[in-house]
């Protein structure tokens, strides 16, 4: 018997943007601890950040576009296998101190990996990535799904 009572999550989506964002966020962490727990683990040598992602699925492509800001193409590594997208990278720090004054550094250094499952019908050969303006783009084409054939029923009534 189930007793917890479950909304949509079109319903969370308008009446808060806020909540949807977190809960977004808390499938995103959880996903990740079930594909690698031990990734979760925060090694001092290490950081490690996200970035943000559109995944878009068209007739003709898939289209997935990684915010990236402060890296090159060189910093970025593209794989597909299967039907999974695997983009990672790392963007190196850059120390600078000033005199004696303090102020706030609050962007994100260090390396991420993003594993995307893909729909099925991708075309592995036809993959184009490009990076501009801190944005990765990568279009991944689809085979072209043979067209359905009609087929006639016939009637044997009398």
């Amino acid at each position: 018997m189930n007793l917890l009572r479950t909304r949509p999550k079109d319903t969370i989506t308008t009446t808060s943007p806020t909540l949807a964002r977190m809960r977004d966020e808390m499938e995103r962490v959880f996903d990740r601890f079930v594909r690698d727990p031990f990734d979760l683990v925060v090694h001092p040598d290490r950081k490690s950040w996200m970035p943000a992602l559109d995944v878009t699925d068209t007739e003709a492509e898939v289209v997935v576009k990684a915010e990236i800001p402060g890296m090159t193409a060189k910093d970025v590594n593209v794989s597909i296998s299967g039907n999974r997208l695997m983009l990672s990278g790392e963007k190196e720090e850059s120390k600078e101190e000033k005199g004696d004054c303090c102020y706030i550094s609050e962007r994100s250094f260090g390396s991420f990996h993003r594993v995307i499952d893909l729909p099925e019908g991708i075309d592995p050969d036809k993959v184009l990535a490009d990076q501009a303006d801190g944005l990765l783009t990568v279009r991944i084409g689809k085979l072209k799904a043979a067209k359905p054939k009609h087929i006639p029923v016939k009637s044997h009534a009398p």
